[in-house]
């Protein structure tokens, strides 16, 4: 996802980007508003495990050389989102990994991320 910079155009894109943010953040919380009422909690787990075993997954050497980064995108993101959201990020992101399909744009063709 990308910010809109519509409406934002006279603010920087730092203040655009947090904008952004959190305008997904309302809307994730809008459409999720009922919490479960019986809350068991995951494992704990660390970013490093998550890496690895995404690593693991890959549908390719390039995926997997990938992960690292994407990883840590959603790592940076996650003291901003809820932790529902957070999880929805790594699930989208276990997709990416394993999808056979998709290949990450490489630095040779001088695409960025």
């Amino acid at each position: 996802m990308t910010p809109a910079n519509d409406h934002n155009a006279a603010f920087s894109p730092g203040l655009s980007q947090t904008l952004w943010m959190k305008s997904e953040v309302d809307r994730f919380e809008a459409s999720f508003r009922s919490s479960p009422q019986t809350r068991t909690p995951l494992p704990v787990w660390t970013w490093e495990q998550l890496e690895r075993q995404l690593v693991s997954l890959a549908s390719s050497p390039a995926m997997a050389s990938a992960t690292p980064e994407l990883v840590s995108a959603v790592r940076k993101q996650s003291r901003w989102l809820p932790p529902e959201m957070v999880l929805r990020e790594i699930l989208c992101a276990a997709f990416a990994v394993m999808d056979g399909d998709f290949s990450p744009p490489s630095l040779e063709d001088g695409s960025t991320a």
